[in-house]
């Protein structure tokens, strides 16, 4: 069928500063796995890099068919403490969502 989904996979990240090591451990919601950082930057770096994501079941396509797939990033706020929220309401670099990204999948 046109324009049908075939499957969606949402993959959420939690980025955590830890005061008592000084470090920042970003942790994958999905899988468990998480990783200890150094910097801020480095954290960003890390989550601005798509790498081992797991993108469709193979038993869900047909082989003899092409299928789109889109892919955009975003920062959830809703996990965010109040007092940041409120400061992040006035700078602009918070508000990210990055453009759609398309691409033509053909098993």
């Amino acid at each position: 069928m046109p324009n049908s989904r075939v499957a969606e996979l949402t993959q959420r990240y939690h980025l955590q500063y830890n005061a008592v090591s000084a470090r920042y451990i970003l942790r994958n919601d999905n899988s468990g796995q998480q990783e200890s950082l150094g910097t801020i930057d480095t954290a960003v770096e890390q989550l601005a890099e798509i790498h081992g994501l797991p993108v469709l079941d193979k038993s869900l396509i047909a082989a003899d068919r092409r299928y789109e797939a889109n892919v955009r990033a975003k920062v959830d706020y809703g996990t965010v403490p109040f007092s940041l929220r409120m400061l992040m309401f006035w700078v602009n670099e918070w508000h990210r969502e990055s453009d759609w990204y398309t691409w033509t999948l053909q098993p």
